[in-house]
């Protein structure tokens, strides 16, 4: 036994076997504890076994399949949940954006339209200071006239000082207003997505969680925000920020020599060519390597939520081994990705050099020979640095633009399950779902009448409760027995209204279950389940569980949670612990031994005085000993003016219940106390003659 995952009785006996084993002189048994200078020499040890261990062919085999395997808008569809709608990123601006967000576009608009037409024309506008400083290299005839063409290019050149400060301070006000703002707009979409959507699933009634993996979803859930992220945001800015400088950059380029743009022009489509190919290329990739991350997530996430089965069989080498033959598929991936981006840049760098070329060779023949129309003067070198980088800014916008209209069109179809899901009808309806009546009309009486029942993610519609009548009058303790798959749970749940009835009648004191307010509803019940839920919280927090509003309304918080300590015998306990209600429990209780958990579960339902407690195999898990403490706390409860409802397969532990059904294939077939059943030698004898024998 491993002493860190042991509770407090179990380490205590753990440290004495040890002290005994450390005193213990026997020849054939040696236990060392190896010095912890080699702890780290063994992990490295164990990691370089682990790394020989990784079939790595096999690794780049499913690197090249997966990406040889459909395109990634099937892969992108795959990762749905439900059912695609089409959404686009004004509808999800108009459901996410808070009214300042509007104002805040305005800005982040203004400032990704000035970031695109800054470059530009600062580029055009600087054309004329290269055309004058050429000017003045080539006219060196006389001193007179190199004076004047050095006070021609100082006037050019303060004249550009003053253009370029003014154009800079402009372009760093866009960027900043661009980048803030678009950053700024998507983190609170994102912020309000992530509310609602939570909101939402938590909305659902429980046979949707039963039709959906819980640990799946929430995997996909992340993965999905993810993505929406990361288009709603700074790639919208980039896009616009893109648009805008490919048409001013064309139009300059225009304006500069339409003939210089033309030509170059003609290398612009081979250009944007490899740029798609590199978006299309690295996109597949990036999205397998996400997608085989996810799976590497979920077998960390599964070994470390079992961390104790895996230790128990001293299990980490195969553990390990899956996990990192997924990373060795995600670095397989991502070198070929690595590959093809070198491929794609390198072509593109080069292409963009090539068009230089170009418009410098070209260019040439046009200076001297040709006139500028829009300024009115002879075709200068200017115009051609003017004219050539005025269109490589148009051709890299188209290019940058395809690949950030694609990250948008990838959030908006991962946005599309969280539409899915807001528009979902939840099939639980609550709109009636008003009453409350004042806690003195409620004694807690229960009457099942007729009701039929079969859980809404059977295809096959299999009836679990049969018509079955029922009756649990205020104060008794009555338990329901029967064979697993009885319909013994499911009762309990139709209590809770975990689900609606689907035939019958289901009464609280004589009003319809579902006319009741549904928080309200719950408030009335306390519930213990087989295994304890607790969280890694203090004990103190485990037993409020976020119910300080309601508990303030019926007394003092801390005098509540002393009696329910107090009636669960679970205040001496808590008392021995270092810090007492604020110690904490550990991940699911795991500083707790059973016993000690189950009691404050028991205290925990019983915190907010319910009208009814519903104890669902409370103590099956328990050994012999934390049974009966358990058990004497539900009998010390019981004896309250409450109705209680136990399940149980330990039929010894409902011999002194009030009145006992025995369920069979979702009806009643016998009803009455222990003794009386027993008499019938019926149904109920035979199960305890059953368990008697399984007993012995």
């Amino acid at each position: 036994m491993n002493p860190y995952y042991a509770g407090d009785n179990e380490r205590n006996d753990y440290e004495k076997i040890e002290e005994t084993n450390a005193n213990m002189e026997v020849e054939d048994i040696n236990l060392k504890k190896a010095p912890s200078v080699d702890f780290n020499h063994q992990m490295v040890k164990m990691k370089r076994k682990h790394t020989s261990q990784i079939d790595i062919e096999k690794a780049q085999r499913e690197a090249v399949a997966l990406l040889s395997e459909g395109d990634a808008d099937q892969i992108m569809k795959d990762k749905l949940m439900f059912e695609k709608q089409s959404v686009n990123l004004f509808r999800i601006y108009c459901h996410l954006f808070e009214p300042i967000d509007w104002f805040f576009l305005v800005f982040a608009l203004i400032g990704s339209i000035g970031a695109g037409i800054s470059m530009p024309i600062m580029s055009y506008l600087s054309s004329d200071v290269y055309s004058d400083v050429g000017n003045t290299s080539e006219s060196r005839d006389s001193v007179a006239n190199v004076e004047f063409m050095k006070s021609i290019v100082k006037k050019s050149m303060n004249d550009q000082i003053k253009k370029q400060l003014i154009y800079g301070a402009l372009s760093f006000v866009c960027n900043f207003l661009s980048v803030a703002f678009w950053s700024l707009i998507g983190n609170r979409c994102v912020y309000n997505l992530k509310k609602k959507y939570f909101t939402i699933i938590l909305s659902q009634e429980q046979g949707w969680f039963d039709s959906n993996n819980a640990f799946e979803f929430a995997t996909k859930v992340q993965a999905q925000l993810e993505q929406v992220e990361q288009g709603i945001g700074d790639k919208v800015g980039l896009c616009i920020t893109m648009i805008s400088q490919c048409i001013i950059g064309f139009i300059f380029a225009f304006m500069a020599s339409w003939k210089l743009t033309l030509v170059m022009l003609c290398v612009g489509p081979i250009i944007i060519f490899f740029s798609m190919f590199l978006m299309m290329a690295m996109r597949k990739g990036i999205i397998l390597a996400r997608k085989t991350w996810e799976t590497a997530g979920g077998i960390a996430e599964e070994i470390l939520y079992n961390i104790k089965t895996v230790a128990s069989f001293a299990n980490f080498e195969y553990e390990l081994t899956r996990f990192y033959e997924k990373v060795e598929v995600v670095w397989r991936i991502d070198l070929i990705n690595t590959c093809k981006l070198g491929f794609s840049v390198g072509f593109i760098i080069f292409f963009l050099n090539l068009c230089i070329f170009i418009a410098f060779i070209y260019g040439r023949t046009l200076i001297g020979k040709e006139i500028n129309t829009n300024k009115g003067r002879d075709f200068r070198g200017g115009d051609v640095v003017s004219a050539a980088f005025c269109t490589l800014m148009g051709i890299a916008g188209i290019g940058m633009i395809a690949p950030n209209i694609k990250t948008i069109q990838e959030s908006c179809s991962a946005a599309s399950d969280y539409f899915n899901l807001y528009e979902r009808k939840p099939a639980m309806d609550l709109t009636n779902s008003v009453e409350r009546p004042p806690l003195s009309d409620i004694h807690g009486r229960i009457e099942f009448n007729g009701v039929n029942f079969y859980y809404p993610s059977d295809p096959n519609q299999r009836l679990i409760l049969n018509g079955i009548n029922l009756v649990f009058e205020p104060g008794q303790k009555v338990a329901l027995v029967g064979e697993s798959g009885c319909g013994k749970s499911t009762t309990v749940n139709l209590i809770e209204r975990l689900y609606d009835a689907t035939g019958g009648q289901l009464l609280i004191d004589g009003i319809e279950i579902k006319r009741y307010d549904i928080k309200y509803l719950r408030s009335l019940i306390g519930y213990v389940q087989q295994e304890p839920v607790l969280f890694n919280k203090s004990i103190r927090e485990n037993l409020i569980f976020g119910r300080e509003e309601y508990l303030n309304s019926i007394g003092n918080i801390d005098e509540l949670i002393q009696s329910a300590c107090d009636e669960a015998y679970a205040s001496e306990f808590i008392n021995n612990l270092p810090d007492g209600l604020d110690y904490v429990v550990g991940i699911k209780g795991s500083k707790l031994s059973g016993g000690q958990k189950q009691r404050i579960a028991i205290a925990r339902a019983i915190l907010a005085k319910p009208k009814i407690l519903i104890l669902d195999e409370a103590t099956s898990a328990l050994d012999n000993k934390s049974e009966k403490e358990v058990q004497r706390a539900l009998d010390n409860i019981s004896q309250k003016n409450i109705t209680t409802v136990i399940i149980a397969h330990r039929l010894s532990t409902i011999k002194n219940a009030d009145l006992i059904y025995a369920i069979k294939e979702g009806h009643v077939v016998e009803q009455g106390t222990h003794k009386q059943l027993l008499e019938l030698n019926g149904y109920y004898a035979g199960l305890v003659r059953s368990q008697l024998a399984q007993d012995e």
